[in-house]
C-alpha cells in the first residue's frame, strides 16, 4: 500500500514537473517571438490585415444565415440570399466589434505584449482571453461548457501563433465559424423559446401577421425580407421589406 502511494506522488511530481516545462517552454518561446520580431523590425501593415478581416467578417456573416435558416430546413442562398446580409447581420448583432477584436488581439499581439513586464506577458495574454470569452457567455448566451472550449480554443491559436507559425492567424477563421455556428443556434432556440407576436400590413392593406396570432410570429429580418414562420404548419414565409408599411 505504501509502495503504491510512493508510486502516486512519484508520477504526481512528474507529472507537475513536466507541465512546469512546457509553460516554462511556452513563455520563453513567446518572449523569443516577439523580440524576433522587434530585432527584424517587423512591419505591420493595416491594409493587408483589413482585407484579411473584411473577407473574414463576410464569409461569416453568411455562415451565420446558412446554419440559421438550415435548423428549418431552409437554402438560405436559394430562399433569400442578398449581399447586404452579410453587413446588415453584422450591424445587427454588433459582431463588427467581435469579430474585430478576436482578429486584431492576435495582430496586436507581438505589440501588446512587449509593453508588458516579461514575466507577466503569458498571464496577460490568457486574463484577456479569458475576459473575452465569459463576455461571449454573457452576451451571447453561450453555455458555460462553450465558453471554455472558445478560451482553449483561442488560447491555443494564440500560443501557436506568438511561438511557433505565424500563418496560425488563419485557424481563427475556425475559431470563429465555431463561435458563428453556436450564436447562429442560439438565436434560433431563443426566437422559439419567446416568439415575436407583432401585426404585418401590406402597403395595399393586406394583414400579413397579426399579433394575436399565436401560430405565426417573425422568425427573423434580412437586409430586404421579413421571415414569419407558421409554427402549426412548419412553414417559413418571405416578406419584402418594400412591400410592408
Amino acid at each position: 500500500m505504501k509502495a503504491s502511494h510512493n508510486n502516486f506522488l512519484h508520477v504526481f511530481d512528474l507529472t507537475i514537473k513536466q507541465t512546469t516545462k512546457l509553460i516554462e517552454k511556452l513563455k520563453s518561446g513567446i518572449d523569443n517571438k516577439i523580440e524576433a520580431r522587434n530585432s527584424a523590425k517587423h512591419n505591420f501593415n493595416p491594409i493587408e490585415q483589413l482585407l484579411k478581416l473584411t473577407v473574414i467578417l463576410t464569409m461569416c456573416a453568411f455562415l451565420y444565415w446558412r446554419i440559421f435558416f438550415e435548423n428549418f430546413g431552409i437554402d438560405y442562398f436559394i430562399f433569400c440570399f442578398a449581399l447586404e446580409d452579410a453587413p446588415f447581420i453584422l450591424y445587427y448583432k454588433g459582431t463588427y466589434y467581435t469579430y474585430g477584436l478576436i482578429l486584431i488581439l492576435f495582430f496586436a499581439w507581438p505589440y501588446l505584449l512587449n509593453i508588458i513586464n516579461r514575466h507577466l506577458r503569458f498571464l496577460t495574454a490568457l486574463t484577456i482571453l479569458a475576459i473575452f470569452s465569459y463576455l461571449l457567455v454573457r452576451i451571447e448566451q453561450f453555455t458555460i461548457i462553450q465558453g471554455i472550449v472558445f478560451f482553449l480554443a483561442l488560447t491555443a491559436v494564440m500560443i501557436i501563433y506568438l511561438a511557433f507559425d505565424n500563418n496560425a492567424i488563419f485557424y481563427a477563421f475556425v475559431i470563429v465559424a465555431f463561435y458563428i455556428a453556436i450564436s447562429a443556434n442560439n438565436d434560433v432556440k431563443n426566437v422559439l423559446k419567446n416568439p415575436m407576436y407583432i401585426t404585418l400590413e401590406s402597403k395595399d392593406g393586406k394583414t400579413i401577421l397579426d399579433k394575436s396570432q399565436r401560430n405565426r410570429f417573425v422568425l427573423t429580418a434580412t437586409s430586404k425580407f421579413i421571415i414569419i414562420y407558421d409554427q402549426k404548419n412548419k412553414i417559413v414565409e418571405k416578406y419584402n421589406r418594400d412591400e410592408l408599411k
